[in-house]
């Protein structure tokens, strides 16, 4: 029996995952992108579980249009949480970005000329992709070029978090149990860990050695 092949998102090509099909191999991994038009499976309820932490995760199996592979949504709150807080603070990072260059507009020396604070604006949005999109910006001018304030405000935080914590597993496996699907995903996980603790052992016996030599 060939084994199945557990990937995690960065060799997860649909390239790589064409190749599989094409020996023969099944395969799971992470979806790379966010999905979006897909719908519960009538046969399948959702299955509340939890880590090896005890954080709770819901699975249910979802069918997602024009493709063919099974696919496994997955809620995790510990996640969430985290997704929600690194948004929490990239959101102050922009807005004080947004500060800065309004503070700029009501200075003597600062940039006013309407077309670089757009310019300003844009390197900011380009450094925060995800952020940027949950704000309403509106700069303000005198008609001749010159920028007088800009007004941004956040939209609501419902639709900014709405997908907070979710992601998808992507497989060739027509598995009637999600939580055997969720038990060999974290095959992957188990092995990255590994990896890490042996980076960080590795580090250690390294420094030690330097500061004897």
């Amino acid at each position: 029996r060939k084994p199945i092949v557990v990937m995690d998102a960065g060799i997860a090509t649909n390239e790589n995952i064409q190749l599989l099909k094409s020996k023969g191999y099944d395969y799971l991994c992470v979806s790379r992108s966010r999905i979006k038009n897909y719908h519960a499976d009538i046969h399948s309820t959702p299955v509340r579980i939890t880590d090896k932490r005890q954080q709770p995760i819901e699975l249910l199996k979802v069918k997602v249009d024009s493709d063919n592979d099974h696919y496994l949504w997955v809620k995790s709150y510990a996640k969430e949480q985290k997704e929600r807080s690194m948004n929490g603070l990239l959101s102050q990072r922009f807005e004080e970005g947004i500060q800065s260059i309004n503070y700029g507009i009501n200075t003597i020396s600062g940039t006013k000329k309407l077309e670089k604070v757009y310019e300003r604006i844009g390197r900011l949005k380009q450094k925060y992709t995800s952020i940027h999109p949950h704000y309403d910006i509106a700069v303000s001018d005198n008609g001749q070029g010159t920028a007088t304030g800009i007004n941004c405000k956040q939209k609501p935080l419902s639709n900014a978090n709405s997908d907070a914590g979710i992601y998808f597993l992507r497989t060739s496996l027509n598995e009637k149990d999600e939580h055997a699907i969720w038990t060999i995903y974290n095959v992957i996980r188990e092995i990255e860990y590994t990896f890490r603790v042996l980076k960080t052992d590795l580090k250690t016996e390294l420094l030690r050695r330097a500061k004897a030599g």
